[in-house]
């Protein structure tokens, strides 16, 4: 016997594991395993997929027959429906879209002015009385000067009066059950007005006239006319509004939703309304440009012309073949022949035994072939840069206003002289005087400008007083124009003195404003630019200041024609009104106009003014003005030119009860809105007893009948009242039904570790 060791007692005790049975378990489930695991995905990607295919079309369909005042691109008749949409945490009402009929424009042209025509007609395809929303977009620059209505077999024609008198004839007509309009405006281009009491199946007609500027750039006119209309679908059934308010508060007006002529009709018995190029409008032109044309064209449509010659001689234009279909815009383009010097066209119009005369001086146009054609048009400035340096400019704004100076300093001539000056509570001027733009005056300026940082108060009226006040080198050519170039965010109280000093300055220089920061005193540098004879530019961050510096100091130092004047023949023409009353200089690429009331028509009119290198002038007789008819637009661009200058008595501290009274009396005379007055339009026909009740009648039977199918419909779904909101719940039923499948996956997942280490 021998003696036992630790190492045959540990294998004596050691014991025998068979992991077999478990290995061969695991190997056959493995087997099973990848197929069943394949499967499970595919249905769980089939069913997601069935899901978005499912909500996705259900949730276009919810928002395609409904829109927003912010979707209004072409003139439309909406009905408001008691759908609403939240986004950004703001709730926004839903309108759908009444069924077009018809719709005709004329334009009007003349000039750089255009008085425009537009008739729609619409359908009220609902079984309820309805109140409408027209809307339209405007163009920048345009006004509403005329508004009828026809609804049924009744007229309503708009006329402007008073806000509160017009406020107050607009409820009192609703109430008493009457049809009526009241204009009013949803953003800055876009009109609206109310339409109330339409009945059912009733045909509506709205004829609107407005008048705009055109615009002009590159020596080209163009006009665009917005009429890329996208009609809906109105379906079968539509919820219903809660609100029955014919009788109640104007501003809170609503209207039942709309249905279709025959619920039996199917979609495509419908398509004559529901195609986007099924609706069409005629279009007509009249141009009288009143100068010779190198070309006029359409980049949207096709134009037939009643004369090709293009020899400034009224032009009729009709468009593509009758009508054409409302899936795009109209945009009309026409360009004057080349010229070396200004052009004057003058048009005229008599109305009420007054005459009203448009002038519209073009700065030259030089040919596109041959650029040795364009004459040195170069004038000597004398250029004083004011910089603001105060605390409200730390940050972006003084980096901006920095690089500003810079690229202004880069842009002077040998011929050209300037100083600066920078202020905060405190102003610095870099010389006493301004000095000729040599390399070492340029260099001191641009180590001045590196210095400067943001801090202290903004006292704007000394820097100002010495920039109007600025002594001219001697050095200087007499000759030279004398500009002021203001880089400041406008961050000031005392605006109307400041307006004072600008317009009581004899020897006035033109005043240029430059806007910098993120929110600048953009009415304060609007004015001020206004005053001086000058322009507004705004620079909203610091990559915009090479490109809108460059475009100003281009159209600054190379004016067409400055210190213009007018005069009549004869010389006595009895009262004569003109605006602007202070005439300023011509640009390149901006038409100037100005607009003139005389009691007797004057036999011509001359303008005179100095080019650079010699002086101008010329006279237009008036006869040889085409004359225009009283629907042209002239006597309102004068009214609205006198309104302006009227309200910028304000700005110059005029007493405002007579301000508001000579624009109130200004603006109803010639029916153009201000801010003092709107457009009202009320049924002429007043409702006979007999009507009153019965129409009072019709509205309780609506909302007898409205509160019956709401009764219904929750008794339909066992008094669950569901919210008649477009809150996207089908897209939150998607994300519900992914956040499940995902709690699926993981729980299978867990049982399946636990079983493992069970195992």
């Amino acid at each position: 016997m021998f003696k036992q060791t630790l190492l045959s007692k540990a294998r004596r005790n050691r014991e025998i594991i068979d992991y077999a049975p478990t290995y061969n378990r695991r190997n056959r489930n493995s087997k099973w395993y990848s197929p069943l695991s394949l499967l499970k995905w595919f249905l769980l990607v089939g069913l997601l997929a069935g899901c978005a295919f499912y909500v996705i079309p259900l949730n276009a369909t919810t928002y395609n027959n409904y829109s927003t005042l912010d979707d209004v691109s072409s003139g439309q008749l909406l009905f408001e429906s008691s759908e609403t949409i939240k986004t950004n945490l703001k709730e926004t009402r839903l309108y759908q879209s009444a069924i077009l009929l018809n719709s005709a424009a004329s334009f009007d042209i003349n000039g750089i002015i255009a008085s425009v025509t537009v008739t729609q007609s619409f359908l009220n395809t609902g079984d309820e009385i309805a109140n409408g929303l027209y809307t339209f977009p405007l163009p920048e620059n345009s006004a509403v000067n005329y508004l009828k209505i026809q609804v049924g077999n009744r007229e309503i024609e708009g006329k402007i009066l008073e806000k509160n008198e017009a406020k107050k004839l607009f409820n009192k007509a609703k109430a008493s059950g009457k049809k009526a309009s009241l204009v009013e405006q949803h953003r800055p281009n876009l009109f609206t007005n109310k339409i109330a009491n339409i009945a059912p199946n009733e045909q509506i007609t709205v004829t609107i006239k407005y008048v705009q500027h055109l615009d002009y750039t590159d020596g080209e006119f163009s006009l665009r006319f917005p009429m890329s209309i996208t009609p809906r679908y109105q379906p079968n059934s539509l919820p219903y509004s809660n609100n029955n308010s014919e009788t109640e508060n104007t501003d809170n007006f609503s209207s039942t939703a709309t249905h279709l002529l025959n619920e039996d009709l199917s979609i495509s018995e419908l398509s004559q309304f529901t195609q986007p190029n099924k609706n069409k409008i005629s279009l007509r032109v009249n141009l009288n440009a009143g100068i010779q044309l190198a070309s006029i064209d359409s980049p949207s449509h096709t134009l037939n012309l009643n004369n090709n010659e293009l020899n400034g001689e009224p032009l009729k234009i009709s468009v593509g073949n009758v009508q054409v279909p409302m899936d795009k815009d109209f945009v009309l383009q026409w360009r004057p022949k080349a010229s070396i010097a200004p052009q004057l066209s003058l048009y005229n119009q008599t109305l009420d035994g007054e005459e009203y005369t448009l002038a519209m001086l073009l700065p030259p146009i030089h040919s596109t072939i041959d650029d040795n054609e364009q004459p040195s048009t170069t004038f000597a400035r004398d250029i004083t840069f004011i910089i603001d340096t105060s605390g409200s400019m730390q940050g972006d704004s003084i980096k901006q206003a920095k690089q500003s100076l810079h690229f202004a300093l880069s842009t002077l001539t040998e011929k050209d002289s300037f100083n600066i000056i920078a202020f905060e509570s405190l102003s610095t001027n870099l010389f006493q005087q301004t000095k000729m733009a040599t390399s070492k005056n340029v260099a001191k300026a641009l180590t001045f400008i590196n210095q400067l940082s943001a801090d202290g108060g903004t006292e704007m009226y000394q820097p100002l007083s010495n920039a109007l006040n600025m002594q001219k080198t001697p050095l200087q050519n007499e000759n030279a124009i004398k500009q002021i170039l203001f880089i400041t965010d406008g961050a000031v109280s005392n605006e109307l003195a400041l307006f004072k000093l600008i317009t009581n300055t004899t020897d006035l220089p033109r005043l240029f404003t430059v806007g910098i920061g993120s929110a600048p005193n953009g009415f304060f540098m609007r004015k001020a630019a206004q005053f001086g004879q000058g322009s507004y530019t705004f620079i909203g961050n610091i990559d915009e200041v090479e490109d809108k510096m460059a475009m100003l100091l281009e159209k600054i130092s190379r004016p067409s024609l400055t210190n213009i004047n007018v005069q009549f023949h004869p010389l006595h023409l009895g009262n004569i009104e003109q605006y602007p009353n202070k005439i300023p200089d011509l640009y390149s690429n901006e038409p100037l106009i100005i607009a003139f009331k005389t009691t007797d028509k004057p036999s011509s009119i001359q303008l005179f003014g100095d080019l650079a290198n010699k002086g101008w002038q010329q006279e237009v007789e008036l006869n040889a003005a085409k004359t225009v008819d009283n629907n042209s637009g002239i006597s309102s661009i004068w009214a609205r030119a006198k309104i302006e200058d009227l309200l910028d008595g304000l700005v110059i501290g005029k007493p405002l009860e007579e301000v508001k009274s000579d624009v109130i009396t200004t603006s109803l005379k010639h029916q153009v809105m201000s801010p003092y007055t709107s457009f009202i339009a009320v049924e002429k026909e007043i409702l006979s007893a007999d009507d009153k009740d019965k129409r009072k009648k019709e509205l309780l039977a609506q909302k007898e009948k409205q509160a019956s199918k709401k009764l219904a419909s929750q008794n339909s779904l066992h008094a669950a009242v569901f919210p008649k909101t477009a809150v996207g719940w089908k897209l939150q039923f998607l994300l519900g039904l992914i956040l499940l499948t995902l709690s699926l996956i993981w729980l299978s997942k867990l049982k399946k570790k636990n079983h493992e280490n069970f195992l």
